[in-house]
């Protein structure tokens, strides 16, 4: 999903390869362990309590088949482009940003830690926050991005990417770490 300048130190990857839930919890042990309310007219925010992740959502657009991010690592994307968190029933909501920018650790560095059953929440202003769960983990070069990832159609998943695997003689990495939510709300 683009590239940008690596931080120094290892490259995030996930640390037990390719993974894919295959028990799902019910929804009521889902409940994020942080109380997420309705929020007025706050921004919306994901939070993925187990990774420790509390970041701002910016709205963005798709550009020559990459999302554009904002330069401070510490927001994300939500693609303008995909499915809507807070309404709707299909879709792949698209979030991304960057795990690292000019030695700095983004939002998203411990992605590639999350664990299957992870929740995260995306707030909602004005109403309930919409809740996720972990099912599927993988890392692919970004030559080789599944571009479904895009569609705002389609099973109702989020979809959460940033960098990972080795960082090339460019500065940038070469891969992009995915983690695939679905709705638990």
């Amino acid at each position: 999903v683009g590239g940008w300048q690596a931080a120094v130190g290892p490259a995030p990857s996930l640390a037990a390869g390719e993974w894919t839930a295959t028990s799902t919890a019910s929804p009521a042990d889902a409940v994020p362990p942080t109380t997420v309310d309705t929020i007025g007219d706050a921004a919306q925010r994901l939070i993925i309590p187990s990774l420790s992740v509390d970041a701002e959502l910016l709205p963005g657009a798709i550009r020559d088949r990459q999302l554009v991010l904002p330069s401070d690592p510490s927001l994300l994307t939500l693609s303008s482009a995909g499915a809507d968190p807070c309404t709707g029933d299909s879709g792949t909501v698209l979030v991304s940003g960057h795990v690292a920018s000019h030695g700095v650790r983004g939002a998203l560095w411990p992605l590639s830690t999350t664990r299957p059953g992870a929740v995260a929440t995306i707030t909602c202003p004005g109403s309930q926050p919409s809740v996720w769960r972990a099912v599927k983990a993988w890392e692919s070069e970004k030559s080789s991005l599944d571009q479904t990832v895009f569609d705002a159609g389609g099973e109702r998943r989020l979809v959460v990417i940033t960098c990972g695997g080795p960082v090339m003689s460019n500065g940038h990495y070469r891969d992009n770490v995915l983690v695939e939510f679905e709705p638990v709300n």
